[in-house]
């Protein structure tokens, strides 16, 4: 029997206060925009993904709002860590990105 070949590493990052819930559903040209900017630091091993969570808002009055977390999963961790310094900081459409590894 052949040893089994390694299964390639993935590197993650997350990009949080990017775009809120109703931006990422209507926003049709967000994939393409995301990803050719994240492609300027390295090839991605799989598209873009979206992951939607509510979120407590306000003063803790118990009103809940959709947060959107950009996941981009790079095939080396070079090019996610470029990445991540490059993006996190930066203004897109106002608002500040947060990314963090995953």
């Amino acid at each position: 029997e052949a040893p089994a070949e390694p299964l390639p590493a993935l590197f993650c990052l997350v990009l949080e206060n990017m775009v809120n819930a109703q931006e990422a559903r209507s926003n049709t040209d967000l994939r393409r925009e995301v990803e050719t900017e994240a492609e300027k630091y390295g090839p991605l091993s799989e598209s873009m993904r979206l992951e939607f969570a509510d979120a407590e808002i306000g003063g803790g009055d118990g009103q809940a709002s959709e947060t959107v977390k950009v996941v981009l999963t790079y095939k080396e961790t070079a090019d996610a860590r470029r990445a991540l310094r490059a993006m996190n900081g930066r203004k897109f459409d106002d608002q500040t990105i947060v990314a963090t590894l995953c």
